[in-house]
Order: structure tokens, then sequence, then C-alpha cells
């Protein structure tokens, strides 16, 4: 949890993404191993079973095909029927041939294995016996024929016909055995692939959750604190450390938290001591006024006060000075939060726009699956409308039969003027078979067509729920990009309000300075009139009243500064 607070923000929505697209990856890794599991499983059922039980069947038929072909040879003397029959002994027993030549080629049970070596030996020797018993039939000699085929070959072939019987139950069983390992194997890959897109849903949005939760609650919290600091309150502090954006923010904020306070602090110990300056230079500028008669006798003690006074305005610009620079500081500072909350703001709204194009294109998709949907929908319509077509075909066809036969009649009831006739109705009722033959084609090959556009239609529906899940994860995500931008929007209005709070305090701090720079100058006149003892006294009563007039502006403005400062909680 650590690493991942200490990510940038970018980098965490680039692990978040990254996340979902292994989930992905994942998923799609498992898929295709499943289905490579069960084409093996296909491929050996076919190679090592199915195929087997074919050619075990080709040859018990061929076998009973050979065994009819002798029979009668054996039944007939017919010469071109003999030779007829001896050819298609041939063609069946080089079938048979072919067909143990593949099964020896086969990489079969042991056992399996030790019964065809059986039944190859046995296949041979009832050749043998078959090609004596085919050259006897050959020349007539059926009785001598029959008897060495009932007699040698008979018993060769029950044991054969056994043989090929255990084969082929052995065969049956292992098949089922390996059929049913088909269906653990594919049973065994659905729940993978269930267990697969459960693991990526949850993954993804757990690591969604905390990394929004990451970036959302440090926001909210420094809303809540500049929230505080808008109201005036400068004690309080942010505790969020972690080195991305939103630490580096927190960081800033505290900075420009505790730099505000000195300022604060130092301006108000500046307008306390430029308040009691100012008070003492109004009774001096009182008692100067009052005693105007006897300035002769008070100059050395008025140009002592007068020097100090220089001495305290001195003090009290340099002062003014250092509040400038740090109100600047705190003003540059300002600058640098707001320039960082934009930055934030703006990579917000890029990773906004990447959820929305992905979102577009889940919708390009789902609006493309579900057009699939609707077009299976009317082909599967039009599959229903053919065969209705088709049925009107058939019992068009069918009537049209029955009125073929019944010109049929009528034509030989016609006698032989009717003949004619009977030929077109015998055409016509040929029309009529051959149209229901192919209308009944037709039908079965809609039917078929229904059943694989109905199969299609559910494929395309399992994937429409497949798309809905993909796009409710990405608006999951376009939520919790929102709330960030959200919050981030709601902060950069609390930070151009600290700005404008530390315009005004500059603002305030310049007005006190060119107070002050007027007090000096005023200070410095002082100093030179009291110096100036020729002076009339008119004119040291005009300067005292001056400086009456100055002393009061400066605690006038000394106070308003003292209210400013005031609202603020430090």
């Amino acid at each position: 949890m650590k690493l991942i607070r200490n990510l940038k923000v970018r980098q965490k929505l680039i692990l978040l993404i990254s996340i979902f697209t292994i989930a992905l990856l994942l998923l799609g890794f498992v898929s295709i191993s499943s289905l490579s599991e069960g084409r093996k499983s296909a491929d050996t059922l076919y190679n090592k079973q199915l195929k087997p039980s074919l050619m075990l069947s080709g040859i018990s038929v061929n076998n009973r095909a050979v065994n009819a072909y002798l029979l009668e040879m054996l039944l007939t003397e017919d010469h071109d029927r003999n030779k007829y029959l001896n050819e298609r002994l041939d063609v069946n027993i080089d079938e048979t041939i072919t067909y143990s030549q593949t099964l020896e080629s086969m990489q079969l049970p042991s056992e399996v294995e030790k019964q065809l070596d059986t039944l190859i030996t046995l296949d041979m020797e009832q050749n043998v016996l078959r090609k004596k018993v085919r050259e006897l039939a050959m020349e007539n000699k059926n009785a001598e024929a029959y008897q060495l085929f009932q007699n040698e070959l008979e018993p060769i072939r029950v044991e054969i016909n056994e043989l090929l019987t255990e084969l082929e139950e052995s065969n049956m069983q292992s098949s089922e055995r390996v059929f049913g390992e088909v269906i653990e194997t594919t049973e065994k890959a659905t729940n993978s692939v269930i267990v697969t897109i459960a693991l990526a849903i949850i993954i993804t949005i757990t690591v969604g959750l905390v990394i929004a939760r990451f970036i959302t609650k440090p926001l909210r919290n420094i809303q809540e604190l500049l929230g505080l600091v808008e109201n005036g309150d400068f004690t309080v502090k942010g505790d969020y450390q972690s080195k991305d954006e939103i630490g580096m923010l927190n960081a800033s904020f505290n900075k420009m938290v505790e730099g505000v306070n000195n300022v604060i602090r130092t301006v108000g110990s500046t307008s306390e001591q430029v308040a009691a300056a100012s008070e003492e230079l109004s009774a001096s500028a009182e008692q100067s006024t009052s005693a105007s008669e006897h300035i002769s006798q008070t100059t050395q003690e008025l140009v002592v006060g007068a020097d100090n006074q220089v001495e305290i305005i001195k003090d009290s610009t340099n002062l003014i000075g250092q509040i400038d620079h740090e109100t600047q500081e705190v003003m540059n500072n300002t600058e640098i939060v707001s320039h960082t909350v934009n930055e934030a703001s703006r990579l917000s709204g890029e990773g906004r726009k990447v959820i929305n194009e992905v979102n577009n294109q889940m919708q390009f998709i789902d609006k493309t699956v579900r057009s699939l949907v609707v077009s299976f929908a009317e082909l599967s319509t039009r599959s229903r409308e053919i065969g209705q077509i088709i049925e009107v075909i058939t019992n068009i066809a069918a009537q049209t039969n029955l009125l073929a036969l019944n010109a049929a009649i009528e034509a030989a009831r016609a006698g032989e003027s009717g003949k004619g006739f009977a030929v077109v109705a015998d055409e016509v009722r040929k029309l009529a078979e051959e149209s229901a033959t192919s209308a009944r084609q037709i039908s079965q090959l809609v039917a078929a067509i229904q059943q694989d556009t109905d199969q299609t239609m559910k494929m395309v529906e399992d994937a429409t729920g497949e798309v809905e899940q993909g796009m409710t994860v990405v608006h999951l995500a376009g939520d919790t990009f929102g709330e960030i931008e959200s919050v981030i929007s709601k902060a950069v209005p609390q930070i151009e309000g600290i700005k404008g709070n530390v315009e005004k305090l500059l603002t305030s701090t310049n007005e006190v300075n060119h107070s002050i720079s007027e007090v000096s100058e005023v200070a410095t006149e002082t100093a030179a009139g009291t110096q100036s003892v020729t002076a009339a006294t008119e004119e040291q009563l005009a300067s005292m009243e001056e400086i009456t007039s100055s002393s009061q502006a400066l605690a006038s403005l000394a106070e308003d500064l003292q209210t400013l400062i005031r609202q603020f909680k430090i």
C-alpha cells in the first residue's frame, strides 16, 4: 500500500489500466488453453476411438459381403454372374486389407494390437481358403466348393466375427472412457474460464477502488483544510505524506500556511509597534504644540525625541520591507500551488477523455452485437417463412400427383384416344414427385440453417453479456475519473481565494509602507526643524500640527491592520 501511495497520479492510473489489460490477457490465455485442450481431446477421440471403430466396422461389413458373394457363387452356374461376383470379391477383400493396414499403422493399446495381429492372421488364412472356394466355383464345382466353405472356411469366419465383436466392444468401452475424459476436461475448462473472469473482475474493481481512495481521500482532506484557511484559520496542517503530486501539494500547502502564519505574526507585532510609536508621536506633538511658547527651552529635548522617532520609523520601515518580501514569497508559493492543481486537473481530464474513448468503443461493439442479434432474428424469421413456402409447395405437389393419377385413370378409361393424355399425366406425376422430393430436401436444409442460426444467436447473446460487463467496468473507471476531476475543480477556486487574500495583504502592506515613508519624511523634517532654532514659532507650531495629523493617520492605519490580522487564527 505504501508503494502505491508514493506513485504519481499518472502512474497510479497506468497501474490500474495495466491490471485491467493483464486481466483481459489472462482471460484470453485461459480461454485459448481451454480450447486447445478440447481440440486435443477431440483429436484423441477421433483418431484413437472413432477411426478404429470405422475400420473395424468396414472389415465386418466387407466380410459379410464377401461371404454373401461366395454363397451366391456357390448357388449359380452362370459364368458372367460368377465373373462379376469374383470382381466384387476382389474389391471387398482389397478394402479389408486396406482397413487392416490402417489399423496396424495406428497407435493402439497392446492388448488391442495382439487381437489385431490375430485378426490379420486369421484373415490371411481366410483369404487363402476363399481363393480355393472361388476357383472351384468358377469351374462350377459348387458342391465341392460348398463343402470346403462349410468345413474349413466357416469356423475361421465365425472366429473372425467373434474377434471383431470383441474388438468393437473393447473400442466402445474405451471410447466411452475417452468421451468421459473429454466431458471432464470441458467442464474443467469452463470452470477455469469462470474463475478467471471472477478473479479478473474482483482484482480490477479492488485495485480501482484502492487507487481511487488514494487519490480522492487526500484531495478531500486538502479541500477541507483550504475551507478552514479561507475562513481565516491558519492553525491547520495537512498530515498526508506521499511522494506523488498530492503529497507535494500537501507539503506546499503546509509551507504556505506556515509562511502566512509568520507573516501575520510579524505584521501583528509590527502594527503594535507602529501604533505605540504613533501614540508616542502624537503625545509628543501635543506637548510640543501646548508648549510652543517655551520652545527655546526644550529644543534640545525635542531634538533627542525627533532622533529617536526617526530611528523607530527606520526600524518600522525595515520590518515592513521584510513583511513585503515574505508576502511576495507567499504569493509565489500560491501561484505554484495553483499551477500544480491545474496540471492535476489537466491530467485528470486527459484520463477521462481516454475512458470516454474506451466507452465509445465498447458502445460501438455493443451496438454491432445487437445488430447481429437483430439480423439473425430476421434470418430465422425468413427461414421459417421459407419452410412455410416449402410446405405449400409440398402440398401443391401432392395435389398435382393426385390430379395426375386421376388423369391417368381417365385416360385409361378413354382407351386408345387417351394414350397421349396418359403420357402427359405420367410426366406431370413424375414432375410432381420430383418437386415433392426437392421440397423435402430444401425443407431439411432450411431446418439445418435455422438450427445453426439459433445456435449462432445464442453465442451472440452470450457475447452481448460479456460486452455489457466490459461496459460496466469502463463506466466505473469513468465515474472515478469524474470524481477526481470534480474534487480538483473544487480545489482550484479555494486556491484562487487564498491567492486573492494574499494579494490584499500585499496591497495593505504597501499602503503601510507608504504611510511609514510619509511619517519618516515628516520626522526628518521635524528633526531638521528642531535643529533650526531660528525658525519662527508659527512655523514650529505648523510642523507640530502636521506631525499630529500624520501620527493620527498612522495610528488609524495601524488599527485597521490589527483589525485585519484579528480575522486570522494563528
